[in-house]
């Protein structure tokens, strides 16, 4: 059984990842698919904690997004091969795979960090069921060449194929900006990046039974950059990120959805299990930023469960579930099935 008021109607999720994005770039760039996106929800600006809280690294802002936990806890905090863990906190796919094993996921990516044992990857766990994966090394173009692969793939799997959930990685905006800065051909980038959400929202809309759908697609990027190009310091440039949300339905009866005031990036994971009707294991460090049956309630937890922040609480719409047994909140003892596994001729892509 899926969320909803409405036992018909399916819940899914699309995420979509755009590496090293400014959220003031975007916003004055008046992005068409990011805005239209933003106008059928919210878009938050978010600030990245300090630098000796959170580097501004990809690894670490990847696996805080995907975790729904600080690098306090998941424990990376650079690119680089290093002690972390992610055993203990599984990515959301996994995590939503775990309790619901009849959820068929999906992800796509060509960030080593993703499909390798790059650093601390593989960020996938064994949760993702389905994963279209390129090695950018072995294209000229790196991320310029490959996110075009991603995209064809992801499209193809979202119009053809069954996916709950699904992420998108999209590198290209950060590649140029290490290249050459956050000037015109960074925001051109960020354009087709633009370009390549609109194809996924189109695909997602294009599915046979979208009618009986309901889709809550989300937005967001790890870090920013210096006006002349990197990141991994504490510079407002290099903090800046944004989580942009909205839900994708043509169903006539879906409750109008509540939106929080404000999100941050933890956020994000919480938002994606709520939404999909999964009970929010308590270790998760942020709440949920968008509901689509109730209204919101902001809720953040310390350590010891109790509300903080001075923000309203009311926890029966946090849908809290106790902490798994140490056993399930581990990846490897998750239910398994076989990973599909496709190989595309001529372009690399491997789908497993």
């Amino acid at each position: 059984m899926t969320a909803g008021t409405d036992e018909s109607v399916r819940h899914r999720v699309l995420l979509v990842g755009w590496d090293g994005v400014r959220d003031d770039t975007a916003r004055g760039l008046q992005l068409p698919a990011l805005g239209g996106l933003a106008a059928a929800g919210r878009w938050w600006t978010t600030t990245l904690p300090d630098v000796d809280v959170a580097p501004t690294w990809t690894a670490v802002g990847w696996s805080t997004i995907l975790t729904g936990v600080g690098p306090d806890e998941h424990g990376v905090m650079g690119n680089d091969a290093e002690l972390n863990r992610l055993h203990r906190y599984p990515e959301v796919l996994t995590t939503a795979y775990c309790e619901r094993p009849t959820l068929n996921t999906y992800g796509a990516a060509s960030a080593l960090i993703f499909g390798t044992a790059h650093g601390p990857g593989p960020l996938f766990g064994p949760g993702v069921r389905t994963v279209d994966w390129v090695d950018r090394r072995e294209y000229p173009g790196k991320f310029t060449e490959t996110d075009l692969v991603i995209q064809e793939a992801a499209e193809r799997q979202l119009r053809e194929h069954d996916p709950d959930l699904a992420f998108v990685y999209l590198g290209e905006a950060d590649q140029i900006a290490h290249e050459i800065g956050t000037g015109d051909e960074y925001e051109a980038a960020i354009r087709r990046q633009d370009g390549r959400l609109g194809r996924l929202i189109a695909a997602v809309r294009g599915r046979p039974r979208f009618a009986q759908e309901n889709w809550l697609v989300m937005v967001t990027t790890d870090h920013g950059h210096r006006d002349g190009g990197g990141h991994g310091g504490g510079t407002w440039q290099e903090r800046q990120s944004f989580v942009v949300a909205g839900l994708i339905t043509d169903d006539p009866v879906a409750p109008p959805a509540a939106w929080a005031d404000h999100a941050e990036n933890v956020d994000i994971a919480p938002t994606i299990l709520s939404h999909l009707g999964i009970p929010l294991p308590s270790r998760f460090r942020g709440g949920v930023c968008a509901s689509h049956d109730r209204v919101l309630h902001r809720l953040h937890l310390d350590r010891g469960g109790a509300a903080v922040r001075g923000v309203p609480v009311v926890l029966a719409d946090r849908r809290r579930a106790p902490d798994a047994p140490e056993e399930c909140r581990i990846p490897h003892p998750c239910p398994r099935r076989t990973r599909r596994l496709r190989l595309h001729p001529g372009v690399g892509v491997r789908v497993r």
